[in-house]
């Protein structure tokens, strides 16, 4: 008898265990594993994942911004279905259990979180975060890969989310959660059964509608807000008539941006596969109008290309997943905007074409022609002389009832006349907006423009007035201020609502850089001293270089670049910013590597305290060549660089900071530039540098005394009473070293650089 059981579960398990997909069965070359778009952020890029026959041990993700902006990370890692999802400018990419992290315009700085992850586990943006799952409950985390909660909810194969709505699916199983308190709104199991129901895919529109796939019994289960409990269906041939069913296990072919529903045929006719598009009319008032409406059919190939395993729209373009030859021309992209053109508004697929989207109550309202409507009622006054003051009542109560309908844009992104990047820094470009009036009343449009480090803009004129159906021009400056990719809105407001367009341009290369491309945010309007190292985040000063802010108003960010710029003075012993850093609050001056600074090195090391003190006093040499006066200088402007006292030991720095412009309680040795200041206005001119006594207080914290002939030197820099030749200090200093050096080994303490630290 159990023998019997045992044949029979083996004989039901054969029947039910359908294949996976296998893109290795196919010809070609490129399987393009997945496609995304965050239709909610304001970063505007498609991210598409896909792997390559010939190189088994990586695979790659694509940032298309445009058909001739793509940037592509390099991933060394073997494909298992990787996703990959952005949260604003920061691409994760989730491979089996580790997740790869990015800038999408550094791709070749990729971080593997230090994180475990469940295997296979979905991720999901939820604006500046995101979802995944870590033991079994889902985990949130920053857009820097920060950790930010652990919560309770049990994972699922699939997340999405949508307007106030954010679903789950596990197993059979779907659960609708509130989005913002993660509390459970319903649980359901899908009414059609199929063979692959635990992989199928589930997601959530920006309505709140959720679409459950049954790929195997060839249709849709969606299920509206108001009314979850109740099913609709969409038939969809996922496969032809007596074909092979697959395993949906790895596919994410079921996706929407809008109202529009994409859905991608994978197994159809032999595998070839095709993509579907659906409008769906939900969010409509007029009830009427057809809920699911067939838009058009893309793509197709040949048997085992599995066209539609993925599949994402952009508004302008559908990306769909599959095989292909090579990536090089960009096969997998698809021009839609023609095909969209009766149901979207441009690029904006939320409501469908003739209705805007009000926000208040997040539904789809039709732009009516009131000018039509005061004919009708005009006509009507003839015959119906005595009810004219009721009409007119009726009509301005329901007039004034009505959502406004917002101004037009056009273009509906601005890129300046660089579509494909490298936009030159430091030079105005401009661009026209066409703003439009769709009403029959005047509009008044004010362009509010973006509050930004990275560029500076201008509009002109900065309102205007704009006559019923017709259109005005102003023209949009920018001044891109560093190297950086812009991503800013300009915001068009009438009064009664306003509507974005956004500035998307790349930048060329320069000196100036963002610093958000190494700074965290948290810190990054903090006045204080980070460490860092390859542009990452870093606590230990021993393994890194080193970015101080500056505190410096942003309306005072030019003149201290200039101030900077002019400063720099190229010598083996001054250590130079390699960048300069834009922030909203502070300029970031980005060093290279080195030890530490002069005020930690112990007292007790006397060698390699003269030998830095002979390298401060030659780097004072070519300050002076410039007729720099550093009366600055202290302990905490020198920086240790190494601790063989037969190399160059110390580097002044900070030389060049603007330090008028910097807040009194930031400025380290401001105190001592004032006294030095009053002195040399004390003695009447005979003192005629302030870097000289300025070395001789630092030289005398340094030694305290401990030695005769440094002690005298020390007095000789302090008093200053007959100009100091700096030779003549050097020639001292080398002397005190020398006998240093046979009384005592303290340097040999530092041979071991690496270590870095002084105990």
């Amino acid at each position: 008898m159990s023998l019997l059981v045992i044949l029979s579960v083996l004989l039901i398990t054969s029947v039910y265990a359908l294949d996976k997909i296998d893109t290795n069965k196919s010809s070609k070359e490129v399987a393009v594993l997945g496609t995304y778009y965050n239709e909610f952020s304001d970063y505007r890029f498609s991210l598409i994942t896909y792997s390559k026959k010939t190189e088994k041990n990586r695979f790659f993700v694509d940032s298309k911004i445009s058909n001739s902006t793509i940037i592509t990370a390099n991933i060394s890692a073997s494909a298992e279905w990787p996703r990959a999802v952005n949260v604003n400018e920061h691409v994760f990419v989730l491979n089996k259990e580790k997740l790869f992290y990015f800038n999408y315009s550094s791709p070749n700085k990729i971080i593997t979180l230090n994180e475990t992850f469940d295997t296979h586990s979905p991720i999901e943006v939820v604006g500046d975060f995101f979802m995944i799952c870590q033991n079994g409950t889902f985990s949130i985390f920053s857009e820097t890969g920060k950790l930010t909660k652990k919560t309770e909810v049990q994972c699922g194969s699939f997340v999405s989310h949508g307007h106030d709505i954010l679903a789950i699916k596990r197993n059979t199983n779907t659960s609708l959660y509130r989005a913002a308190t993660l509390s459970l709104v319903l649980s359901y199991q899908t009414e059609t059964k199929g063979e692959s129901d635990e992989n199928d895919p589930m997601v959530v529109n920006v309505f709140d509608v959720v679409f459950n796939a049954i790929t195997t019994k060839n249709l849709i289960e969606v299920r509206s807000p108001f009314d979850y409990k109740t099913v609709e269906t969409i038939n969809v041939p996922f496969y032809l008539a007596n074909e092979t069913r697959l395993s949906s296990y790895g596919v994410d072919c079921v996706q929407t941006y809008g109202s529009v529903l994409v859905v991608g045929l994978f197994g159809q006719n032999k595998g070839r596969g095709v993509v579907e598009l659906f409008y769906d009319n939900f969010a409509v008032l007029h009830r009427e109008v057809v809920r699911f409406v067939k838009i058009g059919k893309l793509g197709g190939g040949d048997p085992l290309d599995y066209k539609g395993i993925s599949a994402s729209l952009t508004g302008d373009e559908l990306i769909i997943g599959g095989m292909y030859p090579s990536v090089n021309i960009h096969q997998y992209s698809y021009d839609v905007r023609e095909l969209l053109k009766k149901h979207c508004n441009g690029n904006d697929c939320v409501c469908p074409r003739g209705y805007y989207l009000n926000e208040q109550n997040w539904k789809c309202y039709v732009v009516i022609n009131i000018g039509q409507l005061i004919i009708i009622t005009l006509a009507s006054i003839v015959i119906f002389v005595s009810s004219m003051i009721i009409l007119v009542l009726a009509y301005r109560s329901w007039a004034l009832a009505s959502p406004a309908i917002p101004p037009m844009l056009s273009p509906s992104y601005l890129s300046y006349g660089y579509p494909s990047g490298d936009a030159p820094l430091h030079k105005q470009l401009e661009q026209n907006l066409t703003i439009t009036n769709a009403s029959d009343t005047p509009m008044h449009c004010v362009v509010e423009l973006p509050k930004s480090y990275r560029a500076y803009y201008t509009c002109s004129p900065p309102t205007v007035d704009i006559q019923p159906f017709s259109s005005e021009n102003v023209i949009i400056t920018i001044t891109i201020l560093c190297t950086s990719y812009i991503n800013e809105g300009i915001v068009v407001s009438s009064g009664e609502c306003a509507v974005k367009v956004s500035s998307l341009v790349n930048s060329a290369q320069d000196y100036i850089i963002d610093s958000s491309d190494f700074v965290e945010e948290n810190i990054q309007n903090k006045s204080c001293l980070g460490v860092f190292r390859h542009f990452t985040y870093a606590s230990d000063p021993t393994k890194s270089g080193i970015v101080m802010p500056l505190n410096i108003n942003l309306e005072n960010h030019e003149k201290a670049i200039d101030v900077i710029k002019s400063q720099l003075i190229f010598s083996e012993y001054l250590f130079l910013p390699k960048n300069i850093g834009l922030s909203p609050n502070a300029l970031f001056l980005v060093f290279d590597n080195f030890v530490t600074i002069l005020s930690d090195v112990p007292r007790k090391y006397t060698s390699l305290l003269l030998k830095i003190c002979i390298d401060v006093t030659r780097g004072l040499k070519d300050l002076r060549k410039r007729e720099i006066d550093f009366k600055e200088l202290c302990a905490h402007n020198v920086i240790v660089v190494s601790s063989d006292i037969d190399k160059i030991c110390g580097k002044i720095t900070n030389y060049e900071i603007p330090f008028d412009l910097l807040p009194q309680n930031t400025r380290i040795c401001s105190n001592r530039k004032l006294q030095i200041e009053d002195e040399l206005n004390e003695s009447g001119g005979k003192r005629k540098f302030g870097d000289v006594r300025s070395l001789g207080v630092m030289m005398e914290e340094l030694f305290q005394n401990e030695n005769a002939t440094i002690t005298a030197l020390v007095q000789k820099l302090k008093e200053q009473n007959e100009e100091v030749d700096l030779d003549d200090v050097i020639k001292s200093l080398t002397y005190c070293l020398e006998a240093a050096k046979t009384s005592d080994k303290s340097n040999l303490i530092y041979q071991n650089e690496s270590r870095g630290i002084f105990e």
